[in-house]
């Protein structure tokens, strides 16, 4: 993310009239008490306020990238403990809900101190959530949810753990009362070195053969569009542009690009 591709994003929603997500982690940009980001030396606050000037039309969407504990430089090194650091993100949480960003993408998987299982990281997930929530409510604002539980090593979700975490959700969706995520990332096989996908998506769907991780994956979008919850494709950078038609065509909702934009403007 930089200025350039921030405004050049604006131009084009703009211009073909569509809607267009700007994605930024916390260490692009994030809120001034948790010192901000490296882009442009943007706030969240002023971030927000540069787009709403810009956006004539209302076609973009900001939306937090991997937020959650650790995931800023500061939190990392001061070496916050887990509860500074859940502090210091629902801080950050609340500036994004505060400054407009719609979608919230939950991500408690970082811990710098000590492995993590899968159980604490649906209790930080729950815990961050309902407290977005909450302060969505009283600032009278509407944003929706984007969840991530696992690595991003170029492998697929298999679908009983895909079951498992919407059947999590639902169970705690349904008993606080909370709004179901929106997006949930699930691994499709991309992953990103250098200049290239090196991931097995492209070369799995471009194959007419049935293989086993494209039937896989199938079958989760198919599930998760009975569950109303939505596919969030990460590391989709480089990939032919073929590739990217099959996305639409096979049911994957969204798709985060990022380096490649990097890579194309620093060249």
């Amino acid at each position: 993310m930089s200025k350039n591709c921030i405004d050049a994003s604006i131009e084009i929603s703009n211009e073909h009239n569509i809607p267009l997500m700007l994605i930024a982690s916390r260490r692009q940009i994030d809120s001034n008490e948790s010192g901000g980001g490296y882009v442009n030396n943007w706030t969240t606050e002023k971030f927000s306020e540069y787009v709403k000037i810009c956006d004539k039309n209302k076609n973009i969407i900001l939306c937090r990238d991997h937020g959650g504990p650790w995931q800023n430089d500061y939190e990392k090194n001061n070496k916050l403990n887990f509860h500074e650091a859940m502090e210091s993100a629902k801080k950050s949480f609340a500036v994004d809900i505060k400054s407009n960003f719609q979608i919230i993408h939950i991500d408690p998987t970082i811990d710098i101190h000590s492995k993590i299982s899968t159980e604490q990281i649906f209790e930080r997930i729950f815990d961050l959530y309902e407290y977005c929530n909450t302060t969505s409510k009283k600032l009278n604002k509407k944003i929706v949810f984007e969840i991530s539980l696992g690595k991003e090593d170029g492998g697929f979700d298999k679908y009983e753990e895909i079951k498992q975490i919407v059947s999590k959700m639902e169970s705690f969706c349904r008993n606080g009362d909370f709004p179901l995520p929106y997006f949930l990332v699930v691994r499709t096989g991309n992953y990103v070195m250098e200049l290239k996908n090196v991931g097995s998506f492209e070369s799995t769907f471009l194959d007419t053969n049935q293989d086993s991780s494209k039937i896989n994956l199938l079958k989760i979008i198919e599930f998760c569009n009975k569950h109303q919850i939505r596919i969030k494709e990460h590391n989709t950078d480089y990939l032919s542009d073929r590739a990217l038609q099959l996305h639409p065509e096979i049911g994957i909702h969204a798709a985060n690009i990022a380096p490649e934009f990097a890579v194309a403007e620093t060249r």
